[in-house]
């Protein structure tokens, strides 16, 4: 495991997924892909209360009906549900940027193997390090937990309780 401070190593080669499974074999492409289009049918909601006991918003401008309308002003929906699906099912893991500086907060999906988890034992957090596309690690961005969503599906050797990279399907 990694220490505090330390980076975390991924646990799949995300490239060669991306590569040798989704761009070059066709089941897999076809299976992620029929997965994508079948959840980004589902109509964007944003809800209030709790899983137990909510209510839908409304019609309400600049909130979170808004920002599920269009999570960033690059992507629609869509686009959005989509590309975080392919991401979950080649690494495991979506990470997505919740950037809430500016008027309108916007969601942004980052590639997951440029996100490297950052544990911080002393709090039982983590925070994370995202490196643009063409940088180095000396050009990462911190990026924190409270401006972080991380989805993953289960991974039965999380080191971290819950917080560490999840497992892909095609592990």
């Amino acid at each position: 495991p990694g220490s505090a401070g330390g980076k975390l190593w991924h646990i799949v080669d995300y490239e060669s997924y991306a590569d040798e499974g989704f761009n070059q074999n066709e089941i897999i492409y076809s299976a992620i892909m029929f997965k994508a289009r079948a959840i980004s049918q589902t109509p964007a909601q944003a809800y209030t209360g709790t899983m137990s006991n909510r209510d839908p918003l409304e019609d309400e401008q600049g909130g979170m009906m808004a920002l599920a309308e269009s999570p960033n002003a690059y992507q629609s929906f869509v686009e959005f549900v989509q590309l975080c699906l392919v991401y979950l099912n080649l690494s495991g893991n979506v990470f997505i940027y919740m950037d809430t500086d500016g008027a309108q907060p916007s969601w942004h999906p980052l590639r997951p193997d440029r996100v490297t988890i950052i544990p911080m034992p002393a709090d039982n957090t983590v925070g994370y390090m995202y490196v643009p596309d063409g940088g180095t690690e000396d050009d990462a961005i911190p990026v924190t937990r409270d401006q972080m969503m991380h989805i993953k599906f289960p991974n039965p050797r999380d080191r971290l309780g819950g917080m560490d990279y999840g497992m892909s399907p095609l592990s």
